[in-house]
């Protein structure tokens, strides 16, 4: 109920009164009826008599209607005006709120109008249900729960999910009800394992649809659902070794695996985003379709583990593959070489040598290839020997064998002997001997050559003394008077000095220069010490001392005259005042070079 007085000046006098009740609703409909009651109350002062008709305004719920309504009263009096039943439509929800609005205009002698507004709240209509899901997993059961607000409603539930719609259940009177989201939803999510759709529940009473509403439904794919694997290829891209073997038989050091992925698929729309191969235990692996695992050092059987990753981020069970990695090293070689026969003019070899046996099969892939040639001692003019050497498949190793080399070899001749082995993946690989002339206690010939111990080396110059031992002084070897250990020796050949003047030697200061050592300065007061640098950045400190002229223009500074009327321009006499000026930067700051001109050679330090 909602009360207002008039205006006019005896207008608080006479109330306007407007009340309503629910009268029924009906749910199918979504519905309520209300009746509406106006009336007018005098109190003990106020009476109208002969006004006749007059207009009540009325606004429900939206609607309008002007009413003409007797308004004659008699003190005390009080009376109904106007009573009527209205039609309520509700929310889709069955919710209602809404105003009435009433105004009566009487407007005679000392009464003027009044306006009623009245807020009406309709009763709830407790059409539609609600539904309930919590997330789900696909291709796995799930219990939606349905709470009903009447126990005759029926449901039909229904889903959508990225485009696709159906029906879960049709007119089930059930509080809850098991369904299983089908695994193929999964395809519409190809980039993530976790999707939402909607849930609808339709509430019916009888055959008349009440309302719909909506729950989300959020479902994971699951764990199950991953990319496939079927096969990897494996080449050796190292093609001395692809040509005799095949995977899964592959050589240590040698060989480089490319692994090629094929026949891999993702699951339910997804697609394979990326690649792994790793050699298991090895911390060896590539991520690119056909990229290689580098070379591995190491023998034995192995496992490659291979799987994809799709664009959901899952990754595919592992296929394992394995490979066998047969030793290899680079072939072995020792040589010795004497004159033999009655004129000792032939030169027998003793060979030691060794090759990787690679067997695949019980048969052995490797060949080992040796070859021999001769020259001259010191001449570098090589002849091919037709014999000592060969090609071996069915051994791998020779133990002290012997085989003399082609050719008449002078027994006043020194020669220099080069042996060259090879196996089905290196290299050749060169192995240097020599052989003196023939031993005798001493000799000489018609050109003054001596010889002590051999026969004095017709390739040496008239008046030579060749021996077969070493020359010494006073019991030293002349050797370690003129490089006794610890002596440097510099040449523009490779040759290690051991091979022509005997002692050991190793490589000393590579790259670097020599200094004399100077007692009196600590930088160079011990032997082997090392500093310096190639190049060199210039610190501030490093710098020469310098100066940056520069000029800021042309200045003019005036000043007030303590006296007269003139001020002069200028600087007066012990007045003093600073100006500046940057200079712009230049230079690189770049390492200059430390070098000073200079000739690389071989520098050898005898250690033994």
């Amino acid at each position: 109920m909602a009360t207002n007085t008039f205006s006019g000046a005896w207008g608080n006098n006479l109330t306007l009164e407007t009340t309503y009740v629910v009268k029924s609703q009906d749910i199918v409909k979504n519905q309520s009826v209300i009746t509406l009651t106006i009336k007018l109350r005098a109190n003990g002062y106020a009476t109208i008599s002969g006004a006749g008709n007059k207009p009540l305004t009325l606004n429900i719920n939206g609607g309008g209607a002007i009413i003409q309504v007797n308004v004659d009263i008699n003190q005390g009096q009080t009376k109904q005006i106007w009573q009527a039943d209205y039609t309520i439509p509700h929310d889709p929800d069955g919710n209602k709120s809404f105003t009435i609005s009433s105004t009566l205009d009487i407007n005679f002698y000392n009464y003027g109008s009044a306006t009623v507004s009245l807020p009406a709240y309709m009763p709830k209509i407790n059409r539609t249900s609600t539904v309930s899901v919590p997330t789900a997993t696909l291709d796995n059961p799930v219990t939606i729960t349905i709470a009903q607000n009447n126990n005759s409603y029926t449901h039909t539930l229904r889903y959508e999910w990225f485009g696709k719609t159906g029906t879960i259940v049709n007119k089930t009177s059930l509080t809850s009800y098991t369904w299983t989201p089908p695994i193929d939803f999964a395809s519409n999510i190809p980039n993530s394992t976790s999707g939402t759709g909607k849930i609808y529940i339709d509430t019916y009473s009888g055959d008349d649809l009440l309302g719909t509403t909506s729950a989300t439904l959020t479902a994971n794919i699951p764990d199950t659902v991953v990319p496939t694997l079927f096969s990897v290829t494996l080449t050796d891209t190292n093609s001395r070794v692809s040509t005799v073997l095949y995977s899964p038989n592959f050589l240590q050091v040698l060989s480089n695996i490319a692994v090629s992925f094929s026949g891999a698929r993702g699951a339910y729309g997804s697609s394979i985003v990326g690649y792994k191969a790793e050699i298991v235990g090895k911390n060896q692996s590539t991520s690119t379709n056909g990229g290689t695992l580098g070379a591995m050092n190491y023998n034995g059987s192995y496992i490659i583990r291979s799987t994809v990753i799709d664009s959901r981020g899952r990754q595919s069970p592992p296929l394992d593959t394995t490979i066998n990695i047969i030793e290899y090293f680079l072939p072995v070689f020792y040589f010795e070489a004497s004159r033999v026969g009655a004129d000792s003019q032939t030169i027998l070899i003793k060979r030691n040598a060794r090759v990787a046996p690679i067997v695949v099969g019980g048969t052995q892939k490797n060949t080992m290839t040796i070859s021999f040639r001769t020259s001259l001692a010191g001449k570098d003019t090589w002849t091919t020997s037709q014999t000592g050497g060969g090609s071996w498949t069915a051994i791998n190793t020779l133990t002290d064998s012997t085989d003399t080399l082609s050719g008449v070899f002078s027994v006043s001749d020194s020669f220099d002997i080069e042996g060259i082995i090879s196996d089905r993946f290196s290299p050749d690989i060169k192995f240097s001997g020599a052989v003196g002339t023939k031993i005798v206690i001493n000799s000489m010939d018609k050109d003054g050559r001596h010889g002590f111990g051999r026969i004095a080396n017709a390739s040496l110059p008239k008046g030579s003394i060749d021996t077969a031992g070493v020359f010494a002084i006073n019991g030293t070897p002349l050797l370690d008077i003129f490089y006794p250990v610890g002596a440097i020796f510099e040449s523009t050949k490779p040759n290690n000095p051991s091979t022509f003047m005997g002692g050991t030697w190793s490589r000393f200061g590579n790259g670097q220069f020599l200094v004399g050592v100077d007692e009196g300065d600590y930088d160079f007061n011990v032997v082997n010490r090392t500093g310096g640098e190639k190049a060199h950045t210039l610190t501030i400190s490093e710098m020469p001392s310098h100066t940056h002229g520069g000029e800021n223009g042309k200045q003019f500074h005036y000043y007030k005259a303590t006296t007269g009327e003139y001020a002069t321009d200028g600087v007066n006499s012990g007045t003093s005042f600073k100006s500046g000026a940057n200079t712009g930067p230049t230079g690189g700051g770049q390492a200059h070079n430390n070098l000073p001109p200079y000739v690389t050679v071989y520098r050898w330090q005898r250690t033994a």
